[in-house]
């Protein structure tokens, strides 16, 4: 598997961060840098160095004349028919409700005052199928109102839409990238869920009827909160179960591990248009690590994670994931690459699916200690790596499923020695891969993915994120991974749950 390079080199004029070869040993190397240092100026990394990553995706702009986006041609009669459009909901008769309850898929509702009402898209709390349209329209009793409406869960697909409109009021539209929807009506309202053939995604709302309290008042939103059983802990960073997996995987080279072999990867993907282009790894219940670059100036609304994931295309396994948010280091450096780190926040958590006998979804061990502080730095270590990245970065197909290979860790001096040629700058945030004659090592679309180191009780620490190299598996310049352990406390705030 030649995967990870996705980008391969940076060009340093000047490099204060870089690591020197000296007379140290590898195995006494302790990898140092002056405080306040910083980067100074580069040459941007040529064209043809770079990954071919998707274009992020956005909202397309242009609406059919029933106001869907991006639909071409009209919908088919037989994918129309379950439809509750505002015409076909006018025929309906009012449902009467007198208290507090979980209102059905469609309808019209009359709330008595002081009532509050739940509705949800279709199968929640999964997701609502493609190409849907579901119509509420809610009413005050007489004499009675206002109406509030508030939905604290508002994950919608890509070209979805809400539409609230409030009888008297302005109209309002809701997309993927809102998080959260409140209006208020004095009468009536009415409330559309209109989804395209192309993502689907989750919504639930909460109306209430009459005067808002000074509770109420002080309210904005109802969060989702998530519920378990008492049994079922917390997965935070580190838990007892880290690194461990329910599948051999003692590797003698490079090949097809057993499925979920790796219960920590996953692949990132277009949300739209499914398109595979990174990897990355499951950290906590609610938290993947990846590379900076995998995801730099794309939005949330665009990614999808795909986790219990085997095979490239069309896997029967693989559950996806939206994504909330996305925190990338604030020092990257997109020039020479330094502090290429990244996590990603799914909209739900992976709680249960970790907690599955079956083994399939598993966060990894992070390192305890920096590499500095404990001499930690895994040299002369084999590292494993995996991904779904090209096997050969001549012929840009990938594999049909995961694949996996075994390289040795370098030390810093000996890598930056390796890409001196090239005035590539090798930081101490970095840690570098591979074999001398080349031959195995990550590619494109491996990056963001997982170096790991095995300790002899086969539970997987992650030591290394895929950055860059040159080329694949080329002789003399071995992968070039995020140094993990340097950014534990990093990683440690901006994942708490």
């Amino acid at each position: 598997m030649a995967p990870l390079r996705s980008w391969l080199a940076l060009i340093l004029l000047v490099a204060l961060d870089v690591v020197t070869p000296s007379s140290v040993s590898p195995e006494e190397e302790e990898i140092t840098e002056s405080p306040g240092e910083e980067e100074t100026a580069t040459r941007a990394i040529p064209e043809d160095w770079k990954p071919d990553l998707p274009a992020p995706e956005t909202e397309e702009n242009a609406e059919d004349e029933e106001g869907f986006v991006g639909r071409e041609p009209p919908p088919p009669p037989s994918e129309t028919k379950l439809w509750v459009t505002p015409a076909k909901l006018a025929s309906m008769p009012v449902v009467q409700v007198d208290k507090d309850t979980d209102l059905a898929d469609f309808g019209k509702f009359r709330l008595a005052d002081g009532v509050k009402a739940k509705f949800a898209s279709p199968e929640f709390p999964d997701e609502y199928p493609r190409y849907v349209w579901n119509t509420w329209q809610f009413l005050a009793a007489d004499g009675g109102g206002p109406l509030r409406l508030s939905c604290g869960v508002v994950d919608l697909g890509l070209g979805d839409t809400v539409r609230v409109h409030p009888e008297g009021g302005e109209n309002f539209t809701f997309h993927s990238y809102d998080f959260r929807i409140e209006v208020y009506a004095a009468s009536a309202m009415l409330v559309e869920l209109r989804s395209d053939r192309q993502d689907s995604g989750r919504l639930q709302c909460t109306v209430r009827a009459g005067p808002v309290d000074a509770t109420e008042e002080a309210e904005t939103v109802e969060e989702e909160v998530e519920e378990f059983p008492a049994d079922l802990k917390k997965v935070d960073l580190n838990y007892a179960e880290c690194g461990k997996t329910k599948f051999s995987t003692r590797i003698v080279g490079g090949t097809e591990p057993p499925a979920h072999a790796f219960p920590w990867l996953v692949a990132l993907q277009t949300r739209k248009r499914k398109k595979q282009f990174c990897g990355g790894t499951i950290i906590n219940e609610r938290f993947i690590l990846t590379a900076a670059h995998c995801v730099d100036r794309r939005k949330p609304t665009g990614l999808a994670i795909a986790v219990a994931k085997h095979k490239r295309r069309d896997d029967p396994t693989e559950k996806i994931f939206n994504v909330k948010n996305i925190k990338i280091h604030e020092k990257y450096n997109r020039a020479t690459q330094d502090r290429d780190i990244a996590i990603i926040e799914l909209t739900r958590s992976l709680r249960s699916m970790i907690a599955d006998e079956r083994g399939w979804v598993r966060p990894i061990c992070l390192p305890r200690k920096t590499c500095r502080s404990e001499n930690n730095c895994y040299t002369a270590r084999s590292a494993i790596l995996a991904g779904w990245g090209l096997l050969d970065s001549t012929f840009f197909e990938g594999p049909a499923t995961v694949q996996y290979v075994k390289v040795p860790v370098l030390s810093n001096n000996q890598c930056q020695e390796n890409y001196a040629k090239d005035r590539i700058g090798i930081t101490r945030r970095m840690v570098c891969a591979g074999y001398p004659d080349g031959g195995k090592d990550s590619c494109q679309g491996d990056s963001g993915g997982p170096m790991a180191v095995v300790s002899a009780d086969e539970v997987y620490t992650l030591a290394g994120v895929v950055s860059f190299g040159k080329g694949c598996a080329l002789p003399g310049y071995p992968g070039v991974y995020v140094r993990v352990s340097e950014f534990t406390d990093w990683i440690r705030d901006n994942t708490r749950l």
